[in-house]
Order: structure tokens, then C-alpha cells, then sequence
């Protein structure tokens, strides 16, 4: 670190400049604290990253799969009559199929809704529900 007033290199624990008698030890505090990272903002940070990675991902799995879906007409259009067609045919709908199942995996786990970690199996239901119920219990 380096003194504000009169630019002398000091270390990093210093609490006043030995030239210039400057208080540093405020200084040196917030540099201390900038360098160490703070591990819930990281976390935070790289979660919202993968979240954007994965939306990416799975718009451009989708498009794709749109893309090969596309290349069946064109297939029977090219291999029309001949023997290849049954070959290619199963292979272009099972290729777009797979990668549109995979995008939507991709873009559910973005959003949300798979993935999560959260697991709801055990949840209370709301209140909703169990007005719902004593009211059909009280007319049985």
C-alpha cells in the first residue's frame, strides 16, 4: 500500500506513514477487507452465471432440434424412393427429438421448475386445500 499524501510504499499492516506521519490504518483496513472476496456474493454470483448458461444452452438446443427437424422433408425430398430414406428418416427424428428434450431440461433447470435441490414432496398443503377438505369431510 501506498501513503495518499506523500506516495511512500508502506506494508500492508501499517497504521501511519513513517514519513509523512499520516494515519493509514483505515486505508489499510478497507484494502485488507477488498481483498479478501466475500464467498456468499461469489456464490451468488456463479449461480446466476450457470443460470444464464444454461438458458443459452438449452434456446440454442432447441433451435437446433427445430433446425434437424427441418432436414426430414428436405430428406424425403432428396432420397426420395431410394433405400437410405429409411435409414435416415428414424435417425433425423430420433437426433431432433433427443435435442429438443434436451433443451427443455436446460431451460426448466434456468428457470427453476428441475434442478433445484428443493424438495417439496413433504410440504404442508395450504390453507386452500384444507378448507377444501373439512368442507367435503362436513357434507360426507
Amino acid at each position: 500500500m501506498y501513503c495518499p499524501q506523500c506516495a511512500t510504499h508502506l506494508a500492508a499492516t501499517a497504521t501511519r506513514c513513517h514519513e509523512c506521519n499520516l494515519d493509514v490504518q483505515r486505508i489499510g483496513q478497507i484494502l485488507r477487507r477488498e481483498e479478501r472476496p466475500d464467498p456468499a456474493a461469489g456464490f451468488a454470483g456463479q449461480m446466476q452465471r450457470w443460470k444464464q448458461q444454461r438458458s443459452s444452452l438449452g434456446t440454442l438446443l432447441v433451435m437446433c432440434s427445430l433446425l434437424v427437424g427441418c432436414l426430414i422433408p428436405i430428406a424425403v425430398g432428396v432420397f426420395n424412393g431410394s433405400d437410405a430414406l429409411g435409414a435416415i428418416l428414424p435417425a433425423l427424428a430420433g437426433l431432433a427429438g433427443l435435442l429438443m428434450v434436451l433443451g427443455s431440461m436446460l431451460l426448466m433447470a434456468a428457470d427453476g421448475t428441475i434442478l433445484t435441490g428443493d424438495d417439496h414432496s413433504h410440504a404442508a398443503p395450504d390453507e386452500t386445500a384444507q378448507r377444501e377438505h373439512k368442507s367435503y369431510a362436513a357434507s360426507r
